[in-house]
């Protein structure tokens, strides 16, 4: 059985050069208020069509979230 390893205290992982990688590094995620129309595919379709030949793969994707506060973690 593997054991978690902790990423804010374990060494960096060995680098794994991409060909044509996007990003080269990430160190934040920007969050902004919902847009309640962007749930509803008639509003999304025509921008997905037209960036569907440079991004062809849509999926839907759910995310966890915590905040670190003083008290500690919350969901």
């Amino acid at each position: 059985m593997n054991a978690t390893v902790d990423p804010l205290v374990a060494p960096l992982p060995a680098e794994v050069p991409l060909k044509n990688a996007p990003l080269e590094r990430v160190i934040a995620q920007l969050r902004f208020p919902e847009i309640l129309s962007v749930e509803q595919r008639d509003f999304v379709a025509p921008f997905q069509e037209a960036i569907r030949s440079k991004y062809p793969v849509l999926r839907q994707e759910q995310t966890q979230g915590i905040l670190l506060g003083p008290a500690g973690a919350a969901p």
